[in-house]
């Protein structure tokens, strides 16, 4: 990658091996990635958080509190170790889309994406069409 320019690089905690056993970073594991990622001349710019770290926290579900220290602590931990930037996003609707594996209005599959990925787009004109989520609760979406 330092050969095309890259000289930072933001890290998904999905690609983070082991971080779906504790959902956090602690300052080992950060000092663990930027001391990899320096033997090829690169730095450890930013790290986004997964939607799925949240997920209990954005939907008011047991376990939510837990997840909202573990972030904290991982925020932490980035602090120790000098990564700059933090990056998450805290749409519900990410967290109900991840949930429940459904979709909302005017977002729908498309399957032309690079090496056969599928893709989620948007039209406006489907959004205005197609029937709203509704109330999303254990009952109609099984989130639990």
């Amino acid at each position: 990658m330092k050969q095309i320019g890259i000289n930072d690089v933001e890290l998904n905690t999905m690609h983070i091996p082991g971080y779906f056993k504790k959902w956090r970073l602690d300052v080992d594991d950060i000092v663990d990635i930027k001391k990899r990622l320096e033997v090829h001349g690169l730095r450890l710019e930013s790290i986004y958080l997964d939607q799925s770290t949240l997920q209990n926290f954005l939907l008011g579900r047991p376990g939510g509190e837990k997840e909202l220290d573990n972030v904290c602590h991982t925020i932490e931990s980035m602090g120790r170790t000098s990564v700059p930037i933090f990056l998450f996003s805290l749409l519900a609707s990410r967290a109900i889309l991840t949930a429940t594996h459904g979709t909302l209005p005017g977002y729908y599959p498309k399957t032309n994406g690079r090496g056969g990925s599928v893709l989620r787009a948007w039209d406006d004109d489907r959004a205005t069409k197609d029937a709203p989520m509704g109330e999303i609760s254990v009952e109609t979406h099984g989130i639990a």
